[in-house]
């Protein structure tokens, strides 16, 4: 923890947070908070991947330095753009504890099957009525695929003989 005066704290602040607002449309896909130790003081800054016109990514950071009220800040801006597409990393420990279960669950499912639960659940995580309602949902859609796997309903033809 560093001695910042608030002035100094808030003038960093708007710093960090124009240059995230300046890059938000690559850190809410894949922006990340990394620490590390330089001549054994600890920093942090926010990495991101930017892709030039070659077609190949550049790794690219936005220094935070070593005071943790700017790194807590930071991180906090950073899950909230993420939620949406990275549920777990969500600020809300509800949402974490919610999309944790959710992976639990997801892991009995295989391939095609697993990825469209979870596409399914990562739309509705956004507020709680819809996600209940997904859950509900979501048996119904799997029992079908069940069916079609099977062959489809069998018809009165089948049954008879």
């Amino acid at each position: 923890m560093t001695n910042l005066s608030p002035n100094d704290l808030e003038s960093k602040w708007d710093r960090i947070r124009s240059a995230m607002e300046r890059h938000k449309h690559r850190l809410e896909r894949g922006g990340y908070v990394v620490r590390w130790r330089y001549r054994s003081a600890p920093v942090a800054s926010i990495r991101f991947r930017e892709p030039r016109e070659s077609g190949r990514a550049v790794l690219r950071a936005i220094y935070l330095g070593s005071d943790e009220e700017l790194v807590r800040r930071a991180q906090e801006l950073l899950f909230t753009w993420q939620i949406k597409h990275h549920p777990g990393r969500s600020p809300v420990p509800q949402v974490r504890e919610t999309w944790k279960m959710l992976m639990g669950h997801s892991k009995s499912l295989k391939g095609r099957h697993r990825r469209a639960f979870i596409n399914h659940m990562k739309a509705a995580l956004a507020n709680p009525p819809t996600l209940w309602a997904a859950i509900r949902r979501w048996p119904v859609v799997a029992r079908e695929r069940h069916l079609r796997r099977r062959g489809g309903r069998p018809t009165k033809g089948r049954l008879a003989g």
